[in-house]
């Protein structure tokens, strides 16, 4: 188990990396809203980028 101050430090990354996650997804939509299809894949890629730092984030429990 980790304490309390480690777990309010991971959870404050892990949701600063959603808050990004979705930000990116945003400017995706607007993108492809300009029909700037490039920039739009770009922001998509960041937004994966940010989803898979996440789940790296997240501890795995021990194996039994």
């Amino acid at each position: 188990m980790i304490n309390k101050r480690m777990q309010d430090a991971v959870n404050e990354q892990l949701n600063n990396e959603l808050e990004s996650a979705y930000l990116y997804l945003a400017m995706a939509a607007y993108f492809h809203s300009l029909e700037l299809d490039g920039m739009a894949q770009w922001m998509r890629v960041q937004t994966r980028e940010e989803l898979d730092q996440r789940i790296f984030a997240v501890p795995r429990p021990a194996k039994a």
